[in-house]
């Protein structure tokens, strides 16, 4: 009930606050691992999940404890990954004061955030096209199935994201960055 999901328009955890109840609909989730990192006592463990997007970390203790048959509560939640980032990509608040008078000191290229995703270069006419928003057909790109791929001028310039539609057999813009 605690999390920003939306249920008619009002966020979950606005109606848990307010003591309202709803039945919440299950998700698919994929849990690549759950590791014990250490045990503070006998009912205290610290542990890494490596999950995909959509998982609620309190749920999945609750859904442990449930299985255990002893019940469990989560008590301190720390992230240590969003997608390519990581704790070491992370600034402290203080830091971020310090470095505000220095912009360059900690730019990241707009690609970077996308580095996972499959990439395609696309033509001068194609470059032309996508960043006016018209869409490509996937005759033009053999190999490419499905989901978000990055986008590259020719030369190697980073464009932005574009993405495919298998119903209409389509190659669109989502996010260009550099037309």
């Amino acid at each position: 009930m605690y999390s920003a999901v939306r249920v008619d328009g009002v966020r979950l955890y606005q109606l848990a606050r307010s003591g309202v109840e709803v039945e919440r609909k299950p998700r698919a989730v994929t849990i690549h691992h759950i590791n014990m990192l250490s045990q503070q006592d006998e009912n205290t463990y610290t542990i890494d999940v490596l999950c995909s997007k959509g998982t609620y970390i309190r749920s999945l203790c609750h859904d442990i404890g449930e299985i255990l048959g002893c019940g469990a509560v989560l008590t301190n939640l720390r992230r240590t990954q969003s997608g390519v980032f990581t704790l070491g990509d992370c600034l402290t608040l203080e830091e971020v004061i310090k470095l505000r008078d220095n912009t360059e000191a900690r730019l990241i290229s707009a690609e970077y955030p996308f580095s996972s995703l499959p990439k395609i270069e696309l033509d001068e006419r194609q470059t032309r096209l996508i960043g006016n928003g018209v869409r490509l057909s996937l005759r033009e790109f053999p190999g490419i199935s499905k989901g978000r791929i990055c986008a590259y001028k020719q030369g190697g310039v980073f464009l932005g994201l574009v993405n495919v539609s298998l119903e209409s057999g389509q190659l669109y813009s989502e996010l260009i960055f550099n037309s």
